[in-house]
């Protein structure tokens, strides 16, 4: 019979570290949003995401009005955030969304970052648009 005193573990371990330490990853990371879930039960914080896609719609909206304003090559127009256009878009959104903005508690320069951002992305949408294509050929 043949018997092993010193058994070498370290070819095991190391076979096994990355699904190991995969596991105590994830296992970290459900004790934290558990944890994270508790404590916003115990302190009453909700968020109400009603208010916020009301927001993030309307801001889309605002900005889409703004650019469809505009004419000629619009994806490559940089918007600063002290533009005119920008401003139009916050006072479409405060003009729409009011409650939900009120009730988010949103200052001005939260709104001219979040238009500002929609700006943003509606000029990469636009930028393949039948719109932009005419823009482009005229």
């Amino acid at each position: 019979m043949l018997l092993a005193e010193n058994v070498p573990v370290l070819p095991l371990y190391t076979a096994l570290e990355p699904y190991v330490l995969q596991l105590f990853g994830a296992i970290i990371t459900l004790f934290g949003a558990y944890v994270t879930t508790q404590v916003h039960k115990w302190m009453g914080m909700t968020v109400d995401q009603t208010a916020e896609q009301t927001i993030e719609a309307t801001a889309m909206n605002a900005a889409t009005s703004v650019l469809a304003k505009l004419e000629g090559p619009i994806s490559h127009l940089a918007i600063p955030v002290s533009s005119p256009l920008v401003a139009e878009g916050v006072e479409y959104l405060i003009t729409h969304a009011p409650a939900a903005i009120n009730q988010l508690n949103f200052t001005p320069t939260m709104l001219r970052e979040i238009v500002l951002s929609k700006l943003g992305m509606a000029q990469v949408m636009a930028h393949d648009s039948p719109r932009q294509t005419i823009a482009k050929g005229s």
